[in-house]
């Protein structure tokens, strides 16, 4: 069963909140991180596919 995890920051790598949350993922089986700002400009066809796709968001 897959998780997507979905977020959103301009400067995640100087984000402390945001690293400790991604540590704290990897550890679980089936995470898939997604960082939005990373995916600019959206396609919003692949967004709406990964969506769907995921067992949890």
């Amino acid at each position: 069963m897959e998780t997507l995890v979905v977020v959103s920051h301009p400067e995640i790598e100087k984000s402390d909140t945001q690293q400790f949350l991604k540590a704290s993922a990897a550890s679980l089986s089936q995470v898939v991180w997604h960082h939005l700002d990373s995916r600019l400009p959206f396609d919003v066809t692949a967004e709406q596919q990964a969506i769907t796709s995921a067992d949890r968001l």
